[in-house]
């Protein structure tokens, strides 16, 4: 996938659509300016308040110019926020419409190539979705009474589209995790209705109320179960699907010093009219087998069994295409959650204060999502590139440059 440079100039007018919420009155930098550079930092692998100053200030006066940074006066240079400006304007930007501007850009995009790439016969539009805590986020300052506030870290949910590695969904929450991030998958999914999308969550979300939502929607689902629904679980393993008499795929893959070999058996098709088992729109039932062996010693590990539930159709829900959209929903553990502490340091992050936490992280996002865009293979190598060239990171937003390099 390659962004052309149109697509790239509507990044910059979805940019542009972030609403300003400060006084008009002596306002120094324009929103449109602090958002590119701050969209640029964060492909630059900026981690800091001060890392984003020095970026902003190590910019080109032509590039200041571009993005419509303020002119001094007295000096005739433009200038760019320095760590107190930078207080000051991320305390006020919405995070929340950033979060949704952005990824209804980037889904934008995904959508828009998938189309031109294969018309007469798209491919299943699949989403890995799995919450994230903001670890550095929890605020342990002294309160009012001097006692610590001790408040619980934020959340993020992200929707990984598999095939390209973009985030093309995202959405802050609080709160526990296993009802609060229930609650924001179902208002996360509401731009997809009608679209066809097949959700991809872990255990917590195989719950009755989100697949019922999900079914509403037009949406299809496939879903792990595990003990949080006994029921279900039960009545999945039941002799009557005769697990042992169904013949297995399998597949083999010997990376990393190991040997691993996954198996799935499938049902024949239910019908979700006659409620086969005590979950909503459910059209296959498979066992899912993991079998590790160690290349060096020959020691195996404890097989590992989990079972599915799915509304796809039977066109769709092929033993091949269910093995792969199972091993891939894990890839937003290594393709979004891993990148972001690595290449972002997210969990070592000391910004904590207000939605900072929320911001940082969308953005993070955002730019993992774009450098995927341009099939980068390296992300923290391409970061420490753009560093070193931030005029060429903030040209990526005004589509006066094609490559990252």
């Amino acid at each position: 996938m390659r962004l052309k440079p149109d697509q790239l100039r509507s990044l910059w007018a979805c940019i542009d659509q972030i609403p300003e919420s400060r006084d008009r009155r002596g306002l120094r930098y324009p929103m449109r300016t602090a958002m590119a550079i701050l969209v640029g930092a964060r492909l630059a692998g900026c981690r800091t308040l001060t890392e984003l100053s020095d970026f902003g200030r190590s910019l080109s006066q032509a590039t200041l110019a571009s993005i419509g940074s303020r002119l001094r006066p007295q000096s005739g240079r433009h200038e760019a926020p320095g760590i107190s400006s930078w207080h000051y304007i991320l305390k006020r930007i919405d995070t929340g419409e950033v979060e949704r501007l952005l990824a209804a850009w980037t889904s934008e995009q995904v959508g828009s190539q998938a189309a031109s790439e294969d018309d007469e016969h798209p491919p299943l539009h699949a989403v890995a979705i799995d919450g994230k805590v903001l670890r550095g986020s929890c605020d342990r300052d002294l309160g009012p009474d001097g006692v610590p506030l001790d408040e619980p870290a934020q959340q993020q949910l992200p929707a990984l589209h598999l095939d390209s590695g973009s985030v093309i969904g995202q959405l802050g929450f609080s709160g526990r995790k296993d009802e609060a991030e229930g609650a924001a998958l179902r208002d996360l999914v509401r731009s997809w209705a009608g679209t066809g999308t097949c959700v991809i969550a872990d255990a917590l979300h195989t719950q009755r109320t989100t697949a019922q939502h999900l079914l509403d929607r037009g949406l299809d689902c496939l879903l792990t179960v595990k003990a949080n629904q006994p029921g279900v679980l039960e009545e999945v393993r039941d002799t009557s699907f005769h697990w042992d008499c169904r013949r297995p795929h399998v597949e083999t893959s010997c990376d990393h010093g190991r040997i691993e070999r996954r198996s799935i058996r499938v049902s024949g098709e239910l019908d979700p009219e006659l409620r086969c088992i005590g979950f909503p729109g459910v059209r296959f039932v498979a066992q899912v087998r993991r079998e590790v062996e160690c290349k060096k010693d020959g020691r195996q590990r404890k097989p590992v069994t989990a079972c599915l539930l799915t509304s796809l159709p039977a066109e769709q829900a092929t033993p091949q295409r269910l093995l792969r959209l199972n091993r891939a929903c894990w890839g937003i553990e290594n393709r979004v959650h891993w990148v972001r502490d690595v290449a972002l340091g997210e969990d070592r992050s000391r910004i904590r204060k207000g939605s900072l936490p929320r911001l940082m992280a969308a953005l993070a996002n955002f730019a993992i999502s774009i450098l995927r865009l341009f099939r980068t293979k390296n992300i923290t190598r391409r970061m420490n590139q753009l560093k070193m060239r931030p005029d060429q990171a903030v040209q990526l937003l005004l589509g006066a440059a094609t490559s990252p390099l």
